[in-house]
């Protein structure tokens, strides 16, 4: 039945491998999009360096997907703008191309670190949401940006628990199953946050490498971990 699961999981994927969002990556990244799923040929480290052969003998960690969570924020660049237009933030998974590697030509192998891109997308809804949250309570300007760090620094921390989670279940312990119950979980969170996906703007934002809104700079300084103790 697992077998069974697993084919029909890559047909559905070979559908879905060429399509294409009209914004989605430059020369070192690709940023998360809903209609398009990263290739083999996405993984383009088949360098073998000694520390991959390494975690590929002893962890069955063939294949790697180097990703990161992007994030900036934008505000009028004139000051009295700043009073009445809100603060924009944007944030995009973004997955590394020249060092995510491979190994083996395994479907199952490339399967397993693809989930990965989607953990951070789930991540970015959840700063999303979280940011949300906050201004609806205090529907101020600046709300948004006074707990824009803070919001995405304890993000990041659970994301890296999900992951290591992920990791040792998958790899490390090979526990039965385990693929398949993370992969419905992903998806079904992926499902339950639609509203709050990474978007072509979020996208166009570092793919541009500058404000995208008429008379908005980067934020020269934001403020630092208010959740820390």
């Amino acid at each position: 039945m697992k077998i069974i699961v697993l084919s029909l999981y890559i047909i559905f994927l070979s559908f879905t491998l060429y399509s294409q969002c009209d914004t989605l990556r430059n020369e070192t990244h690709i940023f998360w999009c809903e209609e398009y799923t990263l290739q083999f040929s996405d993984f383009q480290d088949t360098s073998r360096l000694a520390k991959h052969l390494e975690w590929c003998e002893s962890k069955s960690l063939c294949w790697g997907a180097y990703t990161g969570l992007f994030s900036v924020m934008d505000i009028p660049k004139k000051e009295k703008d700043q009073q009445r237009k809100e603060e924009v933030i944007y944030f995009a998974p973004a997955f590394e191309l020249k060092t995510s590697y491979r190994l083996t030509s395994d479907s199952l192998d490339y399967l397993k670190q693809i989930i990965v891109f989607d953990m951070y997308e789930l991540a970015a809804r959840k700063c999303r949401i979280q940011l949300d949250s906050l201004y609806k309570t205090n529907p101020t300007i600046g709300i948004k940006g006074i707990f824009f760090k803070s919001v995405e620094i304890e993000v990041n921390a659970n994301l890296g628990k999900m992951v290591k989670a992920y990791t040792n279940e998958v790899y490390i312990q090979k526990l039965e199953g385990s693929f398949l119950k993370w992969r419905t979980l992903i998806d079904n969170l992926l499902n339950e946050t639609k509203e709050f996906q990474t978007t072509t703007n979020d996208r166009l934002r570092f793919i541009q490498n500058k404000p995208i809104i008429k008379g908005y700079i980067k934020a020269p300084k934001v403020i630092g971990n208010l959740f820390e103790k």
